[in-house]
């Protein structure tokens, strides 16, 4: 099954998703990163109290900590480094 088919170029499956779920783990943590740089801006331009804002950056806080945990608990510096095997069904 080729997603391009005119692509004279093959590759052998496994090493594809090997590479494929690599890039995915990196590319959450960049998504992480930039919705998180994000936040500041977002909480300032919140209408409202000064205490309204402070409960979201609380909040922001809170949803950062719980990052980092998880991060930590679900092994993601080794899936990173490929240190990990990731288990999938062999569908092809």
């Amino acid at each position: 099954m080729f997603v391009f088919p005119f692509f004279p170029i093959e590759f052998p499956a496994k090493s594809t998703r090997k590479i494929h779920l690599l890039l995915a783990y990196w590319r959450f943590v960049l998504m992480g990163l930039r919705a998180g740089g994000y936040w500041r801006g977002l909480v300032r331009k919140l209408p409202g109290e000064q205490t309204g804002k402070t409960l979201w950056a609380l909040a922001g806080l809170g949803v950062f900590s719980y990052g980092i945990y998880a991060f930590i608990q679900r092994k993601f510096p080794d899936s990173l480094s490929r240190k990990a095997a990731v288990a999938f069904l062999d569908r092809l």
